[in-house]
């Protein structure tokens, strides 16, 4: 007996569709995934498959990227943080019908670093939910690879600081420095140490995630301003080395690019003086180095610092391991450190206090919150101690120069 086929139906074929429309999906992720394509690669994907608007957003629900769909943008893009807060997603991908927003979590849970958002007005198609999952999981790959190369990037820059600053004359130094993307030829370079500006009771310094930030911020500026440079973090400060052309304006760009990375994390930049050739781009970092370590860390009169600025701190910074400056301090200011270690009486800070206000013991006092007997009576104290005149202008000046010696020492800048 010849059996009869069983007819198609219009409900098998709309699943057939479904199912070849689903693996394209697949396919056309997983072909971007191998490629290692960037994000704009996978969003203009989600949009051609889509046809409908589509937003990157980051955790503080910010849009990082956006392709527009064939309706008003503007209605859809409309106080767009305020109605994103609002929208929690209950499981990895959840439909949003207020808004009419199809949304998928990119990252964990935990650790998740934003959203992916398809407009989607009506109820969501399984296609549409492929879309979503699979183009938040090319995302990720590509979060993964960039961070990767990122990674690797930094360790190399790294490595050729370190060789400018060990052996700047070293013959493969310029082609190493050309592949990693630092113009050589025909440039001048400049040395700069950057500094996140923390509160002064921060402990332990910038935590690495600022430093990162710091340093992204650095090399999207520099290349706003189409500077090359070498950049990474050496010994716990973000070091660069800067490549501008010989006739650019050398000031007016490092302060360009401090203003801009400064808007966006608060800063110390300080640079070193020019040199016209990379085998000598040691005496420039050198110099940064040395002037960075000469500013006081909750300096805010400037951003940018340079060697005309740090006037007697610099001098002191480059004396710094001199046994016989050692001596000076402890010679100067002993006594007065033994009292307050003794009976917590304040006489260094008072001493600061007279220091900074020359001339005007009044605002000495009023710095302190004392009044005037009584700042005169730990002047009269800190004399005796010293038996020094502390109206004697030499007394002044090497009683001046220990306390900024000891404070570079350390490490506790006021």
């Amino acid at each position: 007996m010849i059996e009869t086929p069983t007819p198609v139906t219009a409900d098998v074929l709309r699943q057939l569709a479904e199912l070849r429309e689903t693996q394209h999906v697949h396919d056309t992720f997983t072909e971007l995934t191998i490629a290692e394509a960037g994000s704009r690669q996978i969003l203009d994907a989600v949009a051609q498959l889509s046809g409908v608007a589509v937003v990157l957003e980051d955790t503080g629900h910010r849009i990082v990227d956006y392709r527009p769909g064939p309706d008003d943008s503007a209605v859809f893009l409309h106080r767009w943080q305020v109605r994103s807060r609002v929208v929690e997603l209950a499981g990895r991908t959840s439909w949003d019908e207020t808004n009419g927003w199809l949304l998928t979590r990119l990252g964990r849970r935990d650790r998740g670093w934003g959203r992916l958002v398809i407009a989607s007005p009506e109820p969501p198609s399984p296609r549409t939910i492929a879309v979503a999952e699979r183009a938040a999981a090319a995302l990720a790959m590509y979060r993964m690879h960039d961070q990767n190369r990122s990674g690797m990037i930094r360790r190399a820059h790294q490595e050729a600081l370190v060789g400018i600053l060990a052996d700047p004359d070293a013959p493969r130094l310029p082609q190493h420095c050309e592949l990693l993307g630092l113009s050589v030829f025909g440039r001048s370079f400049v040395g700069a140490t950057v500094r996140p500006v923390l509160p002064l009771d921060s402990p332990g310094g910038p935590p690495a995630s600022l430093t990162d930030d710091v340093i992204a911020a650095l090399v999207r500026a520099a290349d706003e301003l189409g500077v090359t440079t070498l950049v990474a973090n050496v010994n716990g400060d973000i070091r660069a080395l800067l490549s501008l052309p010989v006739d650019a304006d050398h000031r007016a760009v490092i302060d360009e690019l401090a203003e801009a990375i400064d808007k966006r994390y608060p800063i110390l930049l300080a640079a070193g003086r020019p040199v016209a050739r990379l085998q000598m781009a040691d005496r420039t970092l050198k110099e940064a180095q040395h002037v960075a370590e000469s500013v006081p860390q909750d300096s805010r009169e400037r951003v940018v610092h340079r060697v005309e600025d740090v006037h007697v701190r610099g001098l002191l910074t480059m004396l710094g391991d001199d046994e016989r400056l050692r001596l000076f301090v402890d010679r100067e200011l002993r006594p007065l450190k033994e009292y307050d270690e003794r009976y917590k009486a304040g006489l260094i800070g008072t001493l600061w206090a007279l220091l900074r206000f020359p001339g005007n013991k009044s605002d000495a006092a009023a710095s302190l919150n004392m009044s005037r007997p009584a700042f005169y009576d730990r002047l009269n104290r800190i004399s005796k101690l010293l038996d020094a005149d502390l109206d004697d202008p030499d007394i002044r000046v090497s009683l001046h120069l220990a306390l900024i010696a000891d404070e570079l020492s350390a490490g506790t800048d006021r």
